[in-house]
């Protein structure tokens, strides 16, 4: 009798080691339900399924504490990609956005339409410069735009999501 109550505290030990906090944050339901707003992604399904979805929708524009909770949720292949982000982020970090990012300097309603127009050119021409990419943004249409339309591109180049993005590309 006295070796069962023994296995038994050995086991309750053991599971009770497996679930210790700080080697796992898996997201709540009601976490995902939130990141799934904040990173505008519309998917359902299980927490896996979920989980999944924002990875591949919003991937490296994901918070390091958001992407920590998801890990544990996704298949191997992408806990790896995750973690590898994470050791990036923590290991390289980025100080000098050379220009793809930066903070916002004054509330983007007191700009006026040049002012605005001209801060979108410059960051256009930076990530094309550094990517290669089109930012199909050319003046012509930047000329046509109205201002709550240039707000808009502008909030994005001074977002997170942009900043992340910016970190990815000046670590490659």
């Amino acid at each position: 009798m006295s070796t069962v109550s023994f296995r038994s505290k050995r086991k309750s030990a053991k599971r009770s080691a497996k679930r210790s906090p700080s080697q796992k944050v898996e997201a709540t339901i009601n976490d995902l339900k939130k990141m799934k707003e904040k990173y505008s992604v519309s998917t359902n399904g299980s927490k896996q399924t979920i989980a999944e979805g924002l990875w591949r929708v919003s991937g490296s524009t994901i918070d390091d504490k958001d992407l920590i909770k998801l890990m544990d949720l996704l298949p191997t292949n992408k806990k790896k990609e995750v973690k590898k982000l994470l050791d990036d982020r923590k290991n390289k970090p980025i100080t000098n956005y050379r220009g793809l990012w930066e903070p916002k300097p004054i509330n983007l309603n007191t700009m006026n339409r040049q002012d605005l127009i001209h801060r979108i050119q410059k960051f256009r021409d930076t990530w094309e410069k550094i990517t290669g990419r089109n930012q199909d943004l050319s003046d012509e249409r930047l000329a046509d735009e109205t201002i709550d339309i240039l707000r808009g591109h502008l909030k994005w180049y001074y977002s997170n999501d942009s900043k992340y993005i910016a970190e990815d590309w000046l670590r490659k």
